[in-house]
């Protein structure tokens, strides 16, 4: 009779077990599949997140340095620019200032000009790199065209368009 006893207390506590297991993971089930759910999105926004400080630093890191000029000072932004990039290896063909022009989309006039450079390939990109962070105005890229130089294969001949943004009222 102690034998059938035992095992009906073990019998009841399996059950007790059981029902309590079950009980648990109907429950908590959903929570469970909630809280995976929800740990994969905040995966996803931990990366923008981390994406988007990221672009911040980049920001900061290349802050515009230059400022507008008057016409009487586009001089100094054509020397600046041209000893930067005979610091670089660049070998300036000509340089040839455009007319003053004021674009549709554009706040400020600019003023086009055309260079004709002969470098390498690895020293334009640096160039090109350091119109961002010129002191004595600011300048951006318009279009350029490249070419490998016919007589020495490591050198690219390229034409550049640069413009440089001067003050308001300096387009006329």
């Amino acid at each position: 009779m102690l034998k059938i006893t035992l095992d009906k207390k073990f019998i009841v506590m399996i059950a007790v077990v059981v029902l309590v297991a079950g009980i648990s993971f109907s429950l908590f089930g959903p929570l469970l599949s909630k809280v995976r759910r929800v740990g994969g999105e905040v995966k996803v926004l931990e990366r923008e997140m981390l994406a988007a400080r990221d672009a911040i630093k980049m920001q900061e890191k290349f802050q515009r340095t230059g400022s507008l000029l008057t016409r009487q000072k586009v001089s100094l932004a054509i020397d600046e620019m041209t000893k930067t990039g005979a610091t670089l290896g660049i070998n300036f063909l000509s340089i040839s200032p455009q007319r003053i022009m004021k674009t549709n989309n554009s706040e400020y006039p600019v003023l086009p000009i055309q260079m004709d450079l002969r470098s390498k390939y690895e020293n334009l990109g640096l160039f090109l790199g350091s119109l961002e962070v010129l002191k004595e105005s600011i300048v951006t890229v318009r279009s350029f065209e490249m070419d490998s130089d016919q007589n020495d294969s490591l050198q690219i001949e390229t034409t550049l368009v640069v413009e440089i943004h001067l003050r308001e009222g300096e387009d006329g």
